[in-house]
């Protein structure tokens, strides 16, 4: 039975594909989301170089477990020798000499240390049917020092003396123009303009052609761990001329022609203009024979996963026999044969038995479920979802139970191992997923919720918008549900604003209707219809943390109709509540930049500010935009005096101080600015 696929995020530089190529060759047994910074939900962290990601990665204490790569940059950066590396798994190096130079100074156990060579797409980087002669010489990089860039004027010079007609094609970017404007001078003293040609960087689908255009490929580089143009130009059959940077003579072998001067270089080229045509292209064969034989991107692939899958299990929970949890997923239907298989699909191999509550399906709903071993009940609509709830639980017999409905799928990731690892624990009894809902649009909104817990531990409350109840202690998951919501907003009301009015005449569900009664109208921008019910949240649930957010609907709907006193005043009545509620504290904001805004707008000593201090001030224009308010910023205009406001404090109400003057862009600096 197949199993859920774990995720695999994976920290890469921007425009780096060394790991977007190997992980798209892994897509198809992982979830692979590629991350700008360490995300704690993913089911292991791939961090493809030993550099600032990896010691942030590293400082945290508990998470995901973390597999490095180092290349050779991070040799000279000293950025290695400060990661915590009890905190990684496992380390991965591209080649041994690498591993031996840098290994002695690391703080990592040697179980932990693995070498998988790079590979090459040897489809990919391929011979053409006719080679190119040996005297049109390719050269692939980025232009930098390390590239040995101030080599290739005296290698042209020197290659010209053994072959008078030899080309140099140099495809790559500069990273600077300094390096440029040198090189572009040096090709000219010397006279080279026809001999070197600088191409500019070569499009990646075009690459493996432009390699097979020449004959050669040249390595100048003073230092390297693998050197991938090199390699890919042996694979499409050019012969390569390596400088002998340290540790060339392991990864190449024989097969590639290494110098390390000049002359040595010149006469790798005699010798070679010497060969017959037939023993020319034996040499152009052994070299693409050894990247294929130790370079191979599928042998780099398989290692790969091998080291993925072992530290994953590593991380597993040792399960004693007979003690694995049974999960059971209890589902109430109607009419989903659209969705349903995906569904089914989603949690195959994760749950143990799957319980169904049909109330009333007329398509293939039932026969799609049964087909999948599910047990059906049959029970007619009654108008009330934790009815239908409660009575697939009673049907449930697995240890725990997770709540899924057939219109959603399920993305396990470490789901498993959290359940594992807590049903021993008696005092936690439910585990967390978060919630995608998706809509026609795209995506609505995302929130944490309850759908796993033990069985027999509670119970669902209330016919509409239906809450779980009897949950003492609970863990979070990594795992996902996709909800797709089907219809418009509108529709969805007028179904759940009928059974919500007459639940609010219920007086031990008065508080539940009352709140979503309100969120409702909210969504529906109908402010209006909303204020009676956050009126009796404030009756019946004013502290109450699961209640909250009714106070922001009570404020929005206060400023609207009443203006800002009215909203100020209502925002100072949620906070005597909830003092710690981040949301109420955007609002605090938002009304100051208000004040602020009509001060300065106004006529008086606040129109025009230069004065500096408040650090915070800084932040404002940011504030403003994340907040929507139409705080514009812009330079005061030369020659307009200021001097007159200078020594004036901003808001005596908030103990002195001014705001900095903000320019354009709302940065802090030295010329006036007003606002409008």
């Amino acid at each position: 039975m197949p199993t859920f696929r774990p995720t695999i995020g994976v920290l890469a530089r921007a425009g780096d594909r060394f790991a977007r190529d190997l992980f798209a060759l892994l897509a198809d047994r992982y979830d692979v989301e590629l991350l700008d910074a360490p995300d704690p939900a993913v089911d292991l962290l791939w961090c493809d170089w030993a550099d600032e990601a990896l010691l942030a990665a590293a400082q945290e204490p508990a998470g995901p477990p973390v597999i490095a790569r180092l290349h050779s940059h991070e040799l000279f950066t000293g950025i290695p020798q400060q990661v915590r590396w009890e905190r990684v798994d496992a380390l991965v190096f591209v080649a041994d000499h690498i591993r031996r130079r840098i290994l002695p100074t690391l703080a990592i156990a040697p179980s932990k240390v693995h070498t998988i060579p790079n590979g090459l797409d040897l489809h990919r980087f391929s011979p053409g049917l006719h080679p190119g002669p040996l005297e049109r010489i390719a050269w692939c990089g980025r232009l930098v020092a390390v590239k040995g860039v101030d080599l290739l004027v005296p290698v042209m010079e020197r290659v010209r003396t053994v072959l008078p007609s030899a080309t140099l094609h140099v495809a790559g970017a500069f990273e600077d123009e300094r390096t440029a404007a040198g090189l572009r001078h040096a090709i000219e003293v010397a006279g080279l303009s026809d001999a070197i040609e600088l191409c500019g960087p070569i499009e990646p689908d075009a690459l493996p052609a432009w390699y097979r255009s020449h004959g050669s490929i040249l390595s100048t580089s003073s230092w390297e761990a693998f050197q991938y143009t090199v390699a890919e130009g042996a694979a499409c059959g050019l012969v390569p001329l390596v400088r002998a940077w340290p540790g060339a003579d392991e990864v190449y072998g024989d097969a590639f022609h290494l110098w390390g001067g000049l002359d040595v270089l010149g006469r790798h080229l005699q010798s070679l203009m010497a060969q017959t045509p037939e023993a020319l292209a034996a040499a152009r064969r052994t070299a693409r024979q050894h990247i294929a034989t130790h370079y191979d991107r599928q042998r780099q692939v398989e290692a790969t996963a091998r080291l993925i899958e072992d530290v994953l299990q590593a991380r597993r929970p040792v399960q004693v026999a007979g003690t694995r949890p049974r999960l059971t997923a209890a589902l109430i239907l109607k009419n989903e044969e659209a969705r349903l298989p995906a569904c089914l699909a989603s949690i195959e191999g994760i749950v143990d038995e799957i319980v169904v509550v049909d109330t009333g399906s007329t398509d293939r709903t039932c026969a799609i479920a049964e087909a999948a071993g599910a047990r059906v009940a049959h029970h007619p609509w009654q108008a009330d979802f934790s009815l239908h709830r409660n009575q697939s639980l009673d049907m449930a017999t697995g240890d725990w139970v997770l709540v899924i409905d057939g219109d959603e799928e399920l993305r396990p990731r470490n789901l498993l191992t959290v359940l594992a690892a807590v049903h021993p624990r008696p005092e936690i009894d439910a585990i967390t997923v978060r919630i995608d809902a998706m809509t026609e649009a795209g995506l609505g909104e995302q929130l944490e919720a309850v759908q796993l817990f033990r069985r027999g531990k509670c119970r669902y409350r209330y016919p509409v918008h239906n809450q779980l109840e009897g949950i003492t202690g609970v863990v979070a998951s990594a795992a996902a549900i996709t909800a797709w919501y089907v219809g418009t907003l509108e529709q969805k009301a007028a179904r759940s604003l009928p059974m919500l009015e007459a639940l609010a005449e219920r007086p031990d569900a008065r508080a539940h209707a009352a709140f979503f009664l309100a969120k409702t109208w909210r969504a529906l921008q109908r402010f209006d219809a909303l204020r009676p019910w956050t009126r009796v949240c404030r009756q019946l649930v004013p502290a109450d943390p699961g209640y909250a957010t009714f106070w922001l609907w009570h404020i929005e709907a206060a400023l609207l109709h009443d203006g800002w006193p009215a909203a100020e005043a209502a925002l100072a009545e949620a906070l005597t509540h909830h003092p710690d509620f981040t949301e109420l504290h955007r609002f605090q904001v938002a009304f100051a930049l208000q004040r602020w805004q009509s001060k300065a707008q106004g006529d008086g000593p606040y129109r025009a500010l230069t004065v500096l201090g408040d650090r915070f001030a800084r932040h404002i224009p940011a504030a403003a935009t994340a907040l929507g308010l139409p705080l514009e910023f812009r330079p005061r205009p030369p020659g307009e005096d200021s001097t007159e406001h200078e020594e004036k404090p901003f808001d005596n109400e908030k103990g002195g101080g001014g705001l900095p003057c903000l320019g354009e862009h709302g940065r802090e600096g030295d010329s006036g600015c007003t606002t409008k």
